[in-house]
């Protein structure tokens, strides 16, 4: 593996990267800048290449000399490096993102469940570092760079697979589903011959950092994580009010002895929690930040020679106003836990989209009435300024879904593809929109 494809890591005092992080949190640095004795507490800034571990089954990886990534835990990990950022029971320690980004997400048997998407400035490991319970799941993972992507465009065609793999030299699977396609993409960008090298730089902080100075503005700088986490429980900490408007709704569908699939329910509240910004949905890569975009639209067009489609990669993105990106989800790549069984015998995919569509009108017309309920929180925003619409590849009957082939005309970043590559049409007979939802303001 050439150099310049492994991970690495390197010991810092603050003097030496402060530039980087003004750049990317000018806050945050202000604040460190400040702190008397900040050159005193080590830093680590490690970099991981595009697809590599940074946490595996709860574990945070470290890179030994080599590149290869191993548990912090592992006998072969320098024994500083153990002592100084284990302070979170062999899980991440607290740090910032540099460069690019990383994806924490949860892997079940049969999906992977993204969670957040940490870009450039944000801060990873901060609830863990504040606590004094460690509390880390199995199904726990961290990617550099997005984890749940995939091509639009079906590419399961053999003989072009075949082609793709042998131009690389990998072997990979022919992808059976969308969540496969992870696999096939990062093997195509770690090879030596990939045309864009492509790293996630982070930033990671000693167990020094965390121990009391006499200083106000050390002071300053714990307040400031403390901030920061309670702002990121938002969600948990509306929890309460959001189920009670579920029992709310359910009671009232009960007494009008209208039935809704327990199924749909779980939909429906997942496509919520996409439209308050809570989980990630998908929208297409226009750039670098979480995926190599413009080596692996190159290596489709060239090696694996798709025709007429742009090679158009989706990659998880949390909607909200000021991004101002629309966002979709999509049956054919489901990013939720599913409390309720599906039933065995599935009505069509137009008949599920409009049950969802029926429901969701329902939650948006029920919450309303009570505005005081959801005041000023992004269940707010999202049910008065946002809108959501579901779309199907067939034609609707009823009128209620879109046409799929209508989607490029209110975002054209569908059909994108990288400078210098050919333009190309939309995909409109790819699985994931044959039944997805659109979001935007």
């Amino acid at each position: 593996m050439p150099k310049n494809k492994i991970a690495s890591i390197v010991e810092l005092r603050w003097d030496d990267i402060k530039n980087q992080v003004i750049q990317v949190n000018p806050e945050f640095a202000e604040i460190i800048n400040n702190i008397k004795n900040k050159n005193d507490f080590p830093l680590y800034k490690v970099t991981y290449p595009f697809g590599s571990t940074i946490i595996d089954s709860g574990k945070f990886q470290l890179p030994l000399k080599d590149g290869t990534l191993v548990p912090i835990s592992h006998s072969s990990i320098n024994q500083k490096y153990y002592d100084q950022l284990n302070y979170n029971s062999n899980s991440i320690p607290f740090g910032i993102v540099l460069d690019k980004s990383i994806e924490l997400f949860l892997q079940t048997q049969d999906r992977v469940i993204p969670s957040v998407i940490h870009s450039e400035g944000k801060l990873l490991g901060l609830w863990s570092s504040l606590s004094s319970m460690h509390v880390w799941l199995d199904a726990w993972h961290m990617t550099a760079g997005s984890r749940s992507i995939f091509v639009l465009p079906k590419i399961t065609d053999n003989a072009s697979h075949k082609k793709l793999c042998k131009a690389r030299g990998i072997k990979a699977p022919l992808p059976g589903d969308l969540n496969s396609h992870w696999n096939l993409l990062t093997k195509l960008a770690a090879h030596s011959d990939f045309s864009e090298p492509w790293f996630t730089e982070t930033l990671f902080f000693s167990n020094k950092w965390f121990v009391p100075q006499k200083d106000n503005n050390w002071v300053r700088f714990q307040n400031y994580l403390y901030q920061k986490a309670w702002k990121g429980t938002e969600t948990w900490r509306s929890k309460a009010v959001y189920d009670h408007i579920w029992d709310s709704i359910i009671r009232e569908l009960t007494k009008s002895q209208t039935k809704i699939a327990p199924f749909i329910v779980d939909i429906v509240k997942h496509i919520i929690t996409i439209g308050i910004g809570a989980a990630p949905g998908f929208c297409p890569a226009t750039c670098s930040k979480k995926i190599p975009i413009k080596g692996l639209q190159q290596d489709f067009i060239d090696l694996y020679s798709l025709k007429n489609y742009a090679p158009t990669i989706m990659v998880p993105h949390h909607f909200s106003k000021k991004s101002r990106r629309k966002v979709y989800w999509s049956l054919a790549m489901p990013t939720h836990f599913e409390s309720n069984v599906k039933p065995k015998k599935l009505n069509s995919t137009l008949a599920v989209l409009r049950e969802i569509k029926e429901l969701m009108l329902y939650f948006k017309e029920v919450t309303l009435k009570k505005p005081d309920s959801i005041k000023g929180s992004p269940m707010e925003t999202f049910l008065n300024d946002a809108n959501f619409d579901f779309f199907h590849s067939e034609p609707d009957v009823e009128g209620e879904i879109g046409l799929s082939l209508e989607l490029p005309k209110k975002d054209d970043t569908l059909v994108y593809t990288a400078p210098s590559l050919q333009k190309r049409g939309f995909s409109d007979v790819s699985p994931f929109v044959r039944g997805c939802v659109r979001f935007s303001f």
